[in-house]
């Protein structure tokens, strides 16, 4: 049952994010606050800080500014700071993933009576730990989806309110977001559709129209990735139009086949064996006080709900 959050409910989102957030950031703290490097966090927070040359010309030679530009950026000049204590930088992206489920409850709650269950599938479902923990792509999902969330709710306030500030913050977020990932792109898009759908018969529906910014905004990425000098990270991304040739065979038939293997079989997996596996370490490797943490976040999101 889903239950829509009444203009008087919103308090709750503050006590809410400060207990999310600590359960999110909790999943990755059992061995304590340690950081496990994994594959490509060695070059791109430890390599490419060391080099100590030019670091904007690094970011040209490796061609950062055709795929994913902010996240290339970032990468160098802000999280790799953290390289020694990259648990610091999982605390911060967690806080991030925090407020991006806050704000798209906020606005999902409102029109399609999305309930607090949200949070549970959006946050804690074991299947994103590694997309959520792993600084090399949570760097990437989560920091696009906190901006992609961000742009959604002040477009939904310039749908309702107006006021050209919103409507500007709307546009510069969502662009934002576009610049980290690209499937961030599909995701703001669907969800600022849905949200110009639900405005579409309400007073100032008119102002709903402005939410097709969102196709100059991803003209304006695809032109300046386009045209920035290529690299390593240059053909990370390739756009396969559907009216391409061979686009069922290559595209659209494997993306099933891995929709299948992820949702249903790797869901299915994690959450049995990883339950198990959960079990087994809590007996052999046992730590007490992280149990108490985690049994606390969970009555206290318990009591958030039902009041």
């Amino acid at each position: 049952m889903t239950r829509k959050v009444s203009y008087i409910e919103k308090s709750i989102y503050l006590p809410l994010s400060f207990v999310l957030s600590g359960m999110i950031f909790a999943r990755y703290c059992y061995y304590g606050f340690e950081y496990f490097y994994q594959l490509d966090d060695y070059i791109q927070y430890h390599n490419y800080r060391a080099y100590g040359g030019d670091l904007w010309g690094l970011v040209k030679s490796l061609g950062m500014l055709s795929s994913r530009p902010l996240a290339g950026i970032m990468d160098i000049f802000v999280w790799s700071e953290f390289y020694g204590c990259m648990i610091a930088a999982v605390a911060i992206i967690s806080a991030l993933y925090m407020a991006s489920a806050i704000f798209f409850h906020m606005v999902f709650s409102k029109h399609f009576g999305t309930g607090y269950m949200f949070f549970v599938i959006y946050a804690l479902l074991p299947l994103g730990f590694e997309g959520t923990y792993w600084i090399s792509a949570s760097s990437r999902i989560v920091v696009g989806a906190f901006f992609a969330s961000l742009s959604l709710l002040f477009f939904d306030e310039w749908c309702e309110k107006g006021g050209k500030s919103r409507l500007a913050a709307f546009s510069v977020f969502q662009f934002i977001a576009f610049c980290f990932y690209e499937q961030v792109i599909l995701l703001s898009g669907a969800a600022t559709f849905a949200v110009m759908l639900c405005h579409a018969k309400k007073r100032g529906r008119e102002r709903m129209r402005w939410g097709l910014l969102m196709f100059p905004n991803a003209a304006i990425y695809f032109t300046v990735t386009k045209i920035a000098p290529s690299g390593v990270y240059g053909q990370r991304a390739e756009l396969f139009l559907p009216w391409q040739y061979g686009y069922k065979d290559e595209v659209f038939t494997p993306l099933l086949n891995q929709i299948k293997e992820v949702f249903i079989k790797g869901n299915a997996a994690t959450l049995s064996k990883g339950l198990v596996r959960g079990f087994k370490l809590l007996v052999l490797e046992p730590n007490l006080i992280y149990v108490l943490i985690v049994l606390a976040f969970c009555f206290s999101l318990y009591m958030i709900v039902i009041n």
